[in-house]
């Protein structure tokens, strides 16, 4: 969890973050610290049950239908979710809803997590999502995001420097995150990372 706290930490402050396929909510409280508001959506009731705890909204549906208007929420974060989709045609869906940034992580289908997990049913790898989000109306980025080791048994100095070595060698981490914005938002300044997150503001 540490390597994706710390893009949470370095997303800018803004009005609303969508945490998409929140789960149980583990993220919540870190996004809280970048936003005015959290809505979590998931396709689970129990699991939003247990981020409704959390005292954010919460919205029963899943990805592929997003009940939200257009430009609802400044920034999409959707952890370990694209993979069980069907199809890349799902950033479509994120990028109606964005206004600013969507923010994605992934296993590396190279990795072990990828494979360890059925319901992984999309099937990608670094080069036909490079060529896929490279025809799509917005900007993206790919950078690996370190091994994402348990964090018991390896210590955070670890996960931080096998996060800079892998930022931009995505094909060596076990990890991927995807960023992206509008293409015309480039003249009001990028919001996409170029360098890894630093150190936790807390």
């Amino acid at each position: 969890m540490l390597e994706r706290r710390l893009v949470i930490s370095s997303f800018q402050e803004c009005e609303g973050i969508l945490d998409l396929g929140c789960g149980e909510g583990v993220y919540v409280p870190y996004l809280l610290e970048r936003a005015s508001e959290v809505v979590g959506l998931d396709f689970s009731v129990g699991r939003l049950k247990k981020t409704k705890e959390k005292k954010i909204d919460v919205v029963l549906a899943d990805a592929s239908h997003l009940p939200f208007r257009d430009n609802s929420f400044d920034i999409i974060w959707a952890s370990e979710l694209i993979e069980h989709t069907p199809s890349l045609g799902v950033f479509g869906k994120l990028e109606r809803v964005a206004r600013k940034m969507v923010a994605v992580t992934v296993p590396n289908p190279k990795g072990p997590y990828y494979r360890r997990d059925p319901t992984h049913i999309l099937r990608y790898d670094i080069y036909t999502l490079q060529a896929n989000l490279s025809q799509r109306p917005w900007r993206y980025k790919i950078h690996g995001l370190g091994l994402c080791l348990p964090y018991r048994v390896f210590p955070n100095p670890l996960r931080r420097l096998l996060l800079q070595l892998t930022w931009n060698r995505p094909s060596l981490a076990f990890n991927l995150l995807i960023t992206g914005e509008p293409q015309n938002d480039e003249a009001e300044g990028s919001l996409l990372m170029r360098r890894p997150p630093g150190k936790l503001e807390t």
